[in-house]
């Protein structure tokens, strides 16, 4: 392959979109591209032609992209070739690199590997270009000194005729030595542009050269090898044993299958990489090792994370508590290819035996879910609705809550929900709602009483003690005026009672009047909003969260709380009402924390079938078994009462959770924390309920 011809590849690959996408990529690049669609064709179009990189698949029909290697193997060396394996493939690639594949790729979901494919393929024909130029340089050398030998033996034979040609040979091989230093760096100022760590190593294990990419990676300078530098230093100390016994395998002539090491840098930062190694021969003698060090760790950062991304996506399908059957298009039908373990659950393990099975065959007793399902693939769209099914033959109808959603490329998943009890208590819950206006209606009366008939004495009583309070001036006049006609014993009884006793006495009146409104007024707040007109709206959660913190931001920051909050869920419902349920519940999490450890408070949400329920959970002070009967009554308050307040906070919020048709309760643990749950019922914008079939 000459400088001004392109780079010819042979990409083996059979399918069609897949192969266009790999021409078009390495077109671009500026090599020529031919494709074979099979393993067959590939090694057919190889023999007749001649290329400089072979790209393998290796899920083809005919031969693999394995037995493809292996035969090209068999025929002598490889070219510059790339495994290209699906996810999970790690074991073929390993394989074909044992065979001589100067590397591979691990082909991802969203076709992200064709963009580095290019890059790879230039990264195969640099170290091919190394290693040819190595091997031209050590050939000239092994030349030279076979030259030399072959001169010297001619001259020593000479030497013995003739001792006057002695200085002719001495400056011959002077000459051969000049050259051979020469041609030796010439490979060391082309090790000097490579992109990889190149460094020599004599056979007591000391660095005799590094290349300019070496010294600005690991951090040593030239003094550093001239001060004398181990081979050992290169890399981290618990690699180090497996790195001598692998050199010790080399030196013997011995093939070390596992090259990747974690190299060392100078401040202590480590770094994966891939290292080839050969001998250095001079005179016919092993006189040390040449190594080739390439930085791995975007590559094996990327695996992790496509490894970590694929494991967690397949534990989190799994373990969703939401019965979910996934179906994919296969041909002309859509067929079942997975489930979770909450739909293997739900359908009483009777699932397993219809994975593979056409959607026609599982469905045939229910066109309308038949059609559903093609209707979301069709359309690319979601799907929600409510239905009855019943999964065994001689099992109970279920009701069931269920979500078809268009997964791209060509999936759709079925998220289903048992809603048999919600439904079975909807019936219950009407006539909850008639008990519920009757209570209604007693609380009102309630408000009217306290309104009408017990304010207004309060109000008389605080108006006398006003009253009292003000002729309390004119008395104690009177008496100074008296005292001189009052014995002594009379004296102090009458300034005690007017400077002490009486003023006492009206002040305990006042702070009864006032407690007594205080009360009143929580009660008549309860009864209001047990009768307020509710104004339901679709509400942003979040927003509405991060809303209430800033209000609390100065006692956040004051504590220095670490406040956490999820992803939550839109609800419809009065925005006044859920503002203030929120508050009540942020701002309690607050006050009561627990000085003693670092405090926090978590805000997290989830839909359910009926509704949508929250969580706001702290690690405060907790709230003892005793106390728990005291959450939200009315009055009541549990534990210490060293923060002021009536006790009504958690009174109103639980109105107001229930006016919404939600419920509400907590969990606590003294010392640990305490976490309240409250729900939302599914409403639409106008408030109706909105839990009837789709």
């Amino acid at each position: 392959m000459s400088e001004s011809e392109p780079v010819r590849v042979l990409c083996m690959e059979d399918d069609v979109g897949v192969a266009r996408l790999l021409e078009r990529r390495l077109s671009r690049a500026g090599y020529s591209v031919d494709l074979a669609n099979d393993g067959e064709q590939g090694l057919i179009m190889w023999a007749a032609a001649s290329y400089d990189v072979l790209l393998v698949d290796h899920e083809m029909p005919v031969y693999s992209g394995l037995e493809v290697i292996r035969t090209l193997a068999s025929r002598g060396p490889l070219p510059p070739t790339i495994m290209v394996t699906g996810a999970g493939g790690e074991r073929v690639a390993v394989e074909a690199m044992k065979l001589g594949a100067g590397d591979y790729i691990v082909k991802d979901a969203d076709g992200g590997y064709l963009d580095l494919i290019p890059a790879v393929v230039e990264r195969l024909l640099q170290q091919r270009r190394l290693v040819d130029e190595k091997e031209r340089a050590e050939e000239a050398l092994r030349k030279a000194h076979d030259e030399l030998e072959m001169r010297v033996k001619e001259r020593t034979a000479e030497l013995e005729q003739a001792n006057q040609k002695l200085s002719q040979e001495v400056a011959e091989r002077e000459r051969a030595e000049k050259a051979a230093r020469a041609s030796e760096e010439r490979f060391r100022q082309l090790a000097d542009l490579l992109p990889q760590t190149i460094f020599e190593v004599d056979l007591e294990g000391n660095i005799t050269y590094v290349n300019r990419h070496g010294f600005e990676i690991s951090g040593y300078t030239q003094e550093d090898i001239e001060r004398g530098l181990s081979a050992l230093e290169l890399f981290c100390p618990e690699e180090r044993e497996r790195v001598q016994r692998d050199v010790q395998m080399m030196l013997m002539g011995g093939i070390v299958h596992d090259n990747q090491y974690q190299a060392l840098r100078t401040d202590g930062n480590t770094y994966p990489v891939l290292t080839y190694c050969a001998p250095i021969v001079r005179e016919g003698e092993t006189a040390g090792l040449r190594w080739i060090a390439v930085d791995i760790t975007g590559q094996v950062w990327a695996e992790e994370v496509l490894r970590d991304e694929e494991e967690m996506s397949r534990a989190q399908y799994k373990g969703v508590p939401v019965p979910t059957f996934t179906f994919q298009r296969k041909g002309a039908h859509l067929a079942l290819v997975d489930y979770n373990d909450a739909a293997d659950a739900i359908t009483g393990g009777t699932i397993a035996k219809f994975i593979g099975t056409a959607a026609r065959d599982m469905l045939r007793h229910r066109p309308d879910i038949l059609e559903e399902l093609w209707r979301c693939f069709r359309e690319r769209t979601t799907i929600e609705r409510e239905l009855r099914y019943r999964f065994e033959p001689d099992g109970e109808e279920k009701h069931l809550a269920a979500k078809y959603a268009f997964v791209p490329p060509d999936l759709v998943m079925v998220h289903t929900e048992d809603i048999t009890e919600r439904v079975r208590a909807q019936e219950q819950l009407s006539r909850n709602a008639v008990e519920l206006k009757r209570r209604n209606e007693e609380v009102r009366q309630l408000a009217y009483v306290i309104s009408h008939d017990l304010r207004p004495p309060l109000g008389n009583i605080r108006g006398f003690a006003q009253e009292l309070a003000r002729a309390m001036e004119p008395i104690g006049s009177a008496i100074e005026a008296a005292s001189p006609h009052l014995d002594e014993e009379q004296r102090s009884a009458a300034i005690t009672a007017l400077g002490m006793d009486v003023p006492e006495a009206l002040g305990f009146i006042d702070y009864s009047l006032t407690r007594m409104d205080h009360l009143t007024g929580a009660v008549l707040q309860l009864a209001r909003m047990g009768r307020r007109e509710l104004r339901f709206e679709r509400i942003d959660m979040n927003s509405l969260v991060e809303a209430t913190l800033n209000t609390l931001a100065h006692q956040i920051e004051e504590r220095q709380v670490e406040v956490r909050v999820g992803t939550l869920p839109e609800v419809v419902a009065d925005r006044t009402a859920v503002e203030q349920i929120m508050g009540n519940l942020l701002n309690n999490a607050v006050i009561y924390l627990d000085p003693a450890r670092p405090a926090q408070i978590e805000v997290t949400g989830e839909c359910t079938g009926d509704g949508t329920t929250f969580r706001v959970r702290d690690n405060g002070r907790g709230i003892a078994e005793k106390d728990m009967d005291k959450v939200f009554a009315p009055f009541r308050r549990a534990g210490e009462k060293d923060v002021p307040g009536e006790g009504m906070g958690l009174a109103y919020v639980q109105t107001l959770v229930h006016r919404h048709g939600g419920r509400i309760w907590c969990e606590s643990e003294p010392g640990v924390g305490t976490t309240f749950f409250f729900t939302i019922e599914r409403c639409t914008p106008d408030g109706a309920n909105d839990t009837g079939a789709r």
